[in-house]
Order: structure tokens, then sequence, then C-alpha cells
């Protein structure tokens, strides 16, 4: 049992040892440590296949399980980065115009040069002294001299049409000012007048042209009461050569007052204006009587524009009496005889005499008896007029009247 024991303790002390010894090992393993060593790029990035070499150097060695990114002393080769791309300098020259600008004989020729990059610089390289499509002029050089044609001067004239006509010329005189060792023969000989087609830098200015038009007729209104009439401007002409423009746009529009021989004719307008009395009584309204006034014809507008007026100012005519122009007339009137019918003759409910009575009906019984000597009498009057009197009685008053005058309403 013993013995047991010992082996079982044994055991586990070297388990134990394993663990501590596997444990030691986990947390004593690192990887290497090392860098790359490069060396220059061997082309210029530009070309687009500079590379560079490396060697890897182990600067501190891996334990346990460690890793290390290279060998020590392990070779690689990679496309050169562009922070370790050489400087290329920009690459550029000035090229010259084959052929001299001016007169050597005036010592004022040049010839014109232009900066031309080929090749930009990179990587900080150096930059070109000029930037590319720069300008410059420099002397021309004598092998470059041009030949010169005479130098002469023309004083033109100016041109004698406007150029749009299309027969525009001008002359000129010729003065030679130049001859020498450059010169070749003059075209023209001094004092020469020439003529050419006018150039259009020396046409004349032209103005541009245009007018107002009316329309045909003016607008609706008359004339006296300010009617106007519509304008349209139209150009006639378009400005060329730097004339002035037009003083309104094309299409525009205005109005103003309408003109006399375009204006509707305005017949005049008046009123009849009655002045004095009228000439007698009226009889009443509607002028039975044939009453008349005068009016005078008075001119309030005058005609315009071809019109016509049917009156002249001041015309005088008659006209029948209106009712507010009458005279006052008072009621006129009197007593008529009135002869009543035989009862015999009349139908029911008529007034009548028989026997000399009077009956209010056929059908009454009983009459008025009246003398002989009496009579009835009925009212008639004409009147009152226009605020005149009233009669004494009312129309058909109806009365029984004695020989001396003595009388008695009745119903008739």
């Amino acid at each position: 049992m013993q013995v047991f024991i010992i082996l079982a303790t044994v055991s586990l002390i070297i388990i134990f040892s394993i663990l501590k010894y596997f444990e030691y090992r986990k947390e004593n393993t690192g990887d290497c440590e090392g860098e790359w060593s490069w060396s220059e790029c061997n082309k210029k990035c530009s070309d687009g296949d500079s590379v560079r070499y490396g060697t890897f150097n182990v600067t501190k060695e891996a334990t346990f399980e460690g890793k290390c990114e290279a060998e020590n002393g392990e070779q690689k080769t990679e496309e050169c980065p562009a922070s370790e791309c050489p400087p290329e300098d920009c690459v550029g020259d000035w090229v010259w115009d084959t052929q001299c600008v001016g007169y050597c004989s005036d010592e004022d020729a040049f010839i014109n040069g232009e900066y031309v990059v080929s090749f930009k610089e990179k990587y900080n390289g150096q930059a070109c002294p000029h930037e590319d499509g720069d300008k410059d002029v420099k002397t021309c050089p004598v092998d470059m001299c041009p030949s010169e044609v005479c130098k002469t001067s023309i004083n033109w004239n100016a041109c004698d049409k406007p150029c749009s006509t299309g027969e525009s010329k001008r002359t000129g005189t010729v003065s030679v000012l130049t001859s020498g060792d450059y010169v070749d023969s003059c075209e023209y000989t001094d004092g020469q007048t020439i003529e050419e087609d006018c150039p259009e830098t020396a046409c004349p200015a032209e103005d541009c042209q245009g007018d107002w038009v009316q329309d045909g007729a003016c607008q609706p209104g008359l004339c006296s009461d300010g009617a106007e009439i519509g304008s349209t401007y139209v150009i006639t002409k378009e400005r060329v050569y730097g004339g002035r423009i037009c003083d309104y746009d094309a299409g525009a529009t205005k109005n103003e007052p309408c003109p006399d021989a375009k204006c509707p004719p305005e017949n005049c307008q008046g009123v009849w204006e009655m002045i004095g009395t009228c000439s007698g009584p009226c009889g009443g309204p509607g002028n039975p009587k044939g009453s008349t006034i005068k009016e005078k014809f008075k001119i309030t507008k005058s005609a315009n524009s071809n019109g016509t007026c049917e009156f002249e100012d001041g015309t005088e005519r008659p006209k029948l009496c209106p009712d507010n122009k009458c005279p006052i007339e008072h009621c006129e009137g009197g007593f008529e005889t009135l002869q009543l019918p035989n009862c015999d003759d009349v139908g029911e409910n008529e007034v009548c005499v028989k026997d000399g009575y009077y009956f209010s009906t056929n059908t009454n019984e009983t009459g008025i008896l009246f003398p002989e000597e009496y009579e009835f009498q009925i009212y008639k009057s004409v009147g009152p007029f226009f605020g005149g009197n009233g009669c004494l009685f009312e129309e058909e008053t109806t009365i029984l009247i004695g020989p001396n005058g003595q009388y008695s309403e009745v119903d008739v």
C-alpha cells in the first residue's frame, strides 16, 4: 500500500513538472525581429518597370514556437514605391518659328518662340525654367532675314459709297518708304494712285434705319374724346460697320393721338332750347288747340373730322307748346237744355218724363210734377287746365230751372 502511494505521488510530481514546462514555453514564445535593407531603384519610375532589391536582416532570433517574416539574409525584389523613386527633372526647350517677322533693314525684325515642355518633372525633380506654352521673341538672326518686298505706305481716301451698296471703292496715293540690300523691286512707284474695293475695316458706319408704321385704323372711340392710333416700329435697314443702333427695337409699339385724316366723322351735337311763351291757350293736355312756342338750336359740340350738322347754331323753329309751358286756363262752363225722353220710349231704370211728371226710372209709380215753363238743364264745362280755377258746378250737374232763374238740382 505504501508503495502504491509513493508511485502515485511521484506520478503527480512528474505531471505537474511537465505542465509547468509547457506553461513556461508558452509564456516565453516570441517572434523574431528583423528589417529589410533596400537598394536604390534601378531605373526611372516613369519608365514603368523600375524595381528595387531587399535583404532581410534578423536582429533577434525567435524563441520556442515564435515565427520569422523571412530567413536571415533572404532576398526579394519589388516594384519601386513612389516615395523611393529617384527625382526626374523637367525636360523642355524653346521652339522658334522658321520665319522672321518684320524687316531686317529696319532693324525691327524678330522671331517668335514658344517654350515646349516634353517631360514634366516628377518625384521632386527640378522644374523647368519656363511654363509650357510661354512665349518669347528675339532678334531675327541674319541668316534668317526674309527677302523684303519694297516697303510702301498708302494714304487712303474715304470710301466713295456705303459698303452695303456692294459698289464701294476707295483710292490711295503710294509713298515708297524703303530700299536696300533686303528689298526686291517695288510693286508701285512713288506717288502712284491706286484703287481697290473698300475693305470692311474702312467701311463708313451705316446707322440703323427704321420708322413707325401706323395701324390702318384708329382705336375705338372719337378723336374729340382722345381716341388713339397704334404704331409699330419697323427696321428698314440694319446697322453695319459699327453704325448707331435704332432708337427702338423692331416690333416696339406705341399709341398717339389719332390723326385727322384717319379720324371717323363726328357729327355735331346740340340741344333745342325753348324761348319766349306759347302763342295761346293750349286747351288742355295734348295741346288740342295747336298752341306753339319757338325753340332755338344750340350747338354743344362742334362737328369734327368731316362730320356734319343737321342744323346751324341759332336755327329757330316752332313746336307744339308742351304742357309745362302752357298758360293757366280757368274752367269755362254753362248750362245747356236737356231734353229727357218720354217714359214710353225708354228701357228700365232710365230717367224720363211723362204728362208733366219727372221719373227717376220709368218703373217708378210716383213722379215729380214740374210746371210747363220749367226746363231741365245740364252743366257742360272745359278746364280748368295748368293750375286754373275750377267751375262753379261739377260737370254734368243737372238742374230744373224756372223762368225767373230759380232752380234746384235733380238726379238724372
